[in-house]
């Protein structure tokens, strides 16, 4: 049941990225798309785009590896091994898409956008903005191990001791 859900809300998200932002395009003409190889007008173009269906891939195959390393995964929640951190990345790019579901949906409301704040606090920094959007994203990504490890920790933790229950 865990990778079901975890697809399908991954999926939920990643269509409410694409309307969000096809409408964010439409109806304002002056806002554009922070990643440079999507088309923002054509929901195709967003949920399709080669970027994206990597994405979709990686997810994918995390899911897949760690669901079938789930015993291994849930004796090292302790520590961020090469199995925790498989069964990490699925739970940081559905972290990645709520974000963008809720940066999308801020203009809407009349509120700016919490990535231009990040992206205003990283003009200091060398580069363009597409390397301070990237440097964003990576620091986000090990900020956030703990709390993973924590979720992961009682995802697969929980499945365990329901086998062991179940076998003895």
């Amino acid at each position: 049941m865990r990778p079901w859900t975890l697809v399908a809300i991954f999926a939920l998200l990643a269509l409410l990225d694409a309307l969000t932002t096809v409408y964010l395009f439409n109806t304002f003409p002056d806002g554009r798309e922070l990643n440079p190889y999507v088309n923002p007008g054509s929901l195709s173009g967003l949920l399709f785009a080669p970027v994206k269906l990597v994405i979709y891939f990686i997810f994918l195959v995390c899911l897949v590896f760690s669901e079938r390393r789930a015993k291994a995964v849930a004796t090292r929640t302790y520590a961020l091994t090469d199995d925790v951190l498989v069964a990490y990345i699925p739970l940081f790019l559905i972290f990645i898409k709520l974000f963008a579901v809720i940066n999308n949906l801020m203009p809407l409301l009349g509120i700016s956008t919490p990535i231009s704040y990040v992206l205003i606090a990283m003009k200091g920094l060398p580069g363009d903005e597409s390397l301070h959007y990237s440097l964003f994203w990576t620091l986000l990504f090990l900020l956030m191990i703990p709390v993973g490890l924590m979720i992961i920790g009682r995802m697969y933790r929980q499945e365990s001791t329901d086998n062991d229950a179940e076998s003895g």
